[in-house]
């Protein structure tokens, strides 16, 4: 073995969980690699240190909760039928709205506003409208 083996392949292998020839595998390496063999070791020792908690029981009876859920009704063919067809007049939707956009915007000619039109808006702070606040105010005329 070249590389060394990850996390996984030590835990399985301190499980005995690996297939027999990746134990022999992995056990060589064990025997050659001090860096492997410090982690396995940590891993050992932190499997040792689990097994000593105390087990905690939840008080909960999932099998008794999974009983008192009520079960999935299948979808009815007819529910199934109304989906597809919502979902064909929802893209048909769509499709006319872009013809008739495309359709619109072509017969339609709009000219971009020229710069002299938006220099009347270059010193304006955002939201103002008038180049001269007082001239925006409706006055009185005098009767």
């Amino acid at each position: 073995m070249t590389e060394h083996p990850d996390i996984t392949q030590l835990s399985a292998h301190l499980d005995n969980e690996l297939s027999s020839a990746d134990m022999a595998q992995t056990s060589s390496h064990l025997l050659s690699c001090p860096i492997c063999q410090r982690q396995y070791r940590d891993l050992r020792e932190l499997s040792q240190d689990m097994h000593q908690l105390p087990m905690l029981e939840s008080g909960l009876d999932l099998p008794m909760l999974l009983r008192q859920l009520p079960e999935r009704q299948p979808v009815a063919r007819r529910q199934r039928g109304r989906r597809a067809l919502s979902g064909t007049a929802a893209a048909a939707s769509l499709l006319l709205g872009l013809f008739i956009g495309t359709a619109l915007h072509s017969s339609v000619d709009i000219r971009e506003p020229s710069f002299a039109a938006l220099a009347i808006l270059d010193n304006t702070p955002p939201g103002a409208l008038c180049r001269q606040p007082e001239l925006c105010y409706l006055q009185r005329s005098p009767r």
